[in-house]
């Protein structure tokens, strides 16, 4: 499974925002990561779980924000059926005013991956603390 984000800010989120209260990143944990910007070679089908696509699964907002055990579920049986959908389209747990995707294994032939940067650019790294209310330490 290969989980995106919609633009850097949210794939920054959900990477680093994880757990109530408040939150930090170490610059260990930066210097670990990057981004990069993954590129479809081929349309992909994807089950879009935001907005009605939820009801027409007969599903609420529970399985995009709730457990995590009902989310892998339901990403199982999405995975199993028969059009093959190559993964899901889902509002942001910690953003949802933004989109995330994640892709099942079997369209990893049809995606090329470029790198893009490095995630401790301070003018990048600046707007994601403040707008996300993160703070950031020596580890």
């Amino acid at each position: 499974m290969l989980y995106l984000g919609g633009d850097e800010a949210v794939a920054f989120v959900e990477t680093f925002g994880r757990g109530p209260g408040p939150a930090f990143v170490t610059r260990s944990a930066l210097r670990a990561r990057r981004l990069s910007r993954v590129e479809a070679r081929r349309p992909l089908r994807l089950v879009d779980l935001r907005g009605e696509g939820l009801a027409r699964i007969g599903a609420d907002e529970r399985l995009c924000a709730g457990e995590y055990a009902l989310a892998q579920r339901w990403s199982r049986a999405i995975w199993r059926h028969p059009l093959r959908p190559d993964g899901v389209l889902y509002r942001a747990r910690h953003d949802p005013s933004r989109t995330c995707a994640a892709l099942f294994d079997r369209c990893a032939v049809a995606l090329r991956v470029h790198g893009v940067g490095s995630l401790s650019d301070p003018t990048r790294l600046a707007t994601w603390l403040d707008a996300y209310g993160l703070g950031l330490v020596d580890e």
